[in-house]
């Protein structure tokens, strides 16, 4: 059944302003007592407003909601999934940029005539083209995550196409309400807003559950990936110095890689 608002009326004495008191007890008695009764007045009726605006809220959103009544955008999965693909496209672009630096030091390497020069330059590349496979699996891990996120957005248009179906219905049994008063056309509309109530609890419940599972899976993937990166990426690293430290032409010098909580720094000591 659609909801229903309890208009409700408040109604008060009206506020005497008095006259100011004067010497006369009497005339001050009776100010005092008019005083009293307006503060009391007052009192009942910020009571009253406190009390019944919880009660009204409720059901005038959702009666608003019935009605299709118009709100600012709010952000949405389809939203996320754009900025997503826009973030996808400019990682394939950028990972592309560094298979051409990669090949341009490649080139460099061919023309050079120190071996210890030739061998490190060769020890840096390798360091890029381990943070080129993993930047290729991450961005396949956040092409499932806008997968991920296309699914969640189709139960959202749907919801919301069921939302706006219902407001229309609703809009319609209230006009023939007021033209025509009870009949089996508006009992077949109350049907139908039933209906359509179940059907966007479905399509909800999908959207949770979709969103609890199939996308929650996608992102503890991606955090994985992340934290694989990581410990690949600090290997590598160990790896170079360690070239450095071994290699003939740095023998009097010694780098020492530091790895801590907070940062991560090389030293250079002599």
């Amino acid at each position: 059944m659609y909801p229903k608002i309890n208009h409700m009326e408040v109604s008060s004495s009206s506020i005497n302003s008095g006259s100011p008191p004067t010497q006369n007890p009497t005339n001050f008695q009776q100010g005092a007592s008019s005083l009293t009764a307006t503060l009391s007045s007052t009192s009942v009726l910020s009571q009253y407003s406190s009390s019944s605006a919880s009660n009204i809220v409720s059901p005038l959103v959702k009666t608003l909601e019935y009605i299709g009544a118009k709100s600012p955008d709010t952000p949405c999965a389809s939203s996320v999934g754009y900025k997503l693909r826009k973030l996808i496209a400019a990682e394939k672009k950028a990972l592309k940029r560094k298979h051409e630096f990669m090949n341009s030091i490649s080139n460099w390497i061919q023309g050079l005539e120190n071996e210890d020069n030739k061998q490190t330059l060769v020890e840096f590349n390798r360091i890029l083209e381990i943070q080129s496979r993993l930047e290729e699996e991450s961005i396949r891990k956040l092409e499932n995550l806008n997968l991920q996120l296309s699914h969640v957005s189709q139960r959202e248009i749907k919801s919301k196409e069921l939302k706006q179906k219902r407001a229309k219905t609703f809009k319609q049994l209230r006009d023939q309400e007021r033209k025509t008063g009870e009949n089996q056309a508006i009992h077949l509309a109350r049907e139908t807003l039933e209906e359509l109530n179940v059907s966007i609890e479905v399509v909800n419940d999908q959207l949770v559950r979709s969103i609890d599972s199939s996308l929650k899976a996608a992102l503890v993937d991606y955090v994985l990936d992340a934290q694989n990166v990581s410990n690949s990426i600090q290997n590598s690293c160990n790896d170079f110095f360690s070239y450095l430290n071994t290699a003939g032409c740095y023998e009097s010098k010694s780098y020492q890689y530091y790895c801590r909580k907070q940062d991560s720094h090389v030293e250079l000591k002599n």
